[in-house]
């Protein structure tokens, strides 16, 4: 399977996304299309990583909506799935500004920042579109939350573009096999 765009997202976390005094935890912030069914699995596996470690991160969902789009955004199935993910902030980010700000061009997208503020992880948590398994991404985000180092610090992004013109897929070397 193709992975989707990867974007590229900063090496440090925006200032505005909340402000700095509050991040004495990781800042996990996953963009998801409101209506991209492949994000099913992304936020499956990303609720199994959050209950086994939970209280380690400051989880935030953004949930791209579209404002012509006469749905209401929080009935949504990945509304609802995200909704049930321990500890998690669900927020509504209109025609993808957040997505378009953080350089996240793929439904799914994963990017994990220390206390700091420096990224640690950016990429997908699936090993296809809509596929639940173990994958390099997954183990990624497993181990940051849990307090370890990753095997590798990125994870191609299997979902739905989330901007109609989203550029082509960028390579990404792939990242070891764990054993």
């Amino acid at each position: 399977m193709t992975p989707g765009a990867f974007g590229n997202p900063a090496g440090f976390r925006e200032p505005d996304v909340e402000p700095a005094e509050k991040h004495s935890r990781l800042l996990l912030m996953m963009f998801v299309h409101s209506e991209c069914p492949c994000s099913r699995a992304s936020l499956a596996e990303l609720r199994e990583v959050v209950a086994a470690n939970p209280q380690t991160a400051d989880v935030r969902i953004y949930l791209r909506t579209d404002s012509n789009s006469s749905a209401d955004w929080n009935t949504t199935a990945s509304a609802r799935r995200a909704a049930e993910i321990q500890g998690a902030a669900v927020i509504a980010d209109a025609d993808g500004a957040i997505a378009a700000r953080h350089n996240v061009e793929t439904s799914g997208h994963v990017v994990v920042y220390s206390a700091a503020g420096n990224l640690l992880f950016s990429g997908g948590m699936t090993a296809a579109r809509g596929h639940v398994s173990e994958n390099p991404g997954k183990s990624a985000v497993s181990d940051l939350l849990a307090g370890r180092q990753p095997v590798c610090p990125q994870h191609s992004v299997f979902g739905c573009p989330l901007f109609e013109a989203a550029s082509p897929a960028a390579a990404r070397p792939p990242c070891p096999a764990r054993n």
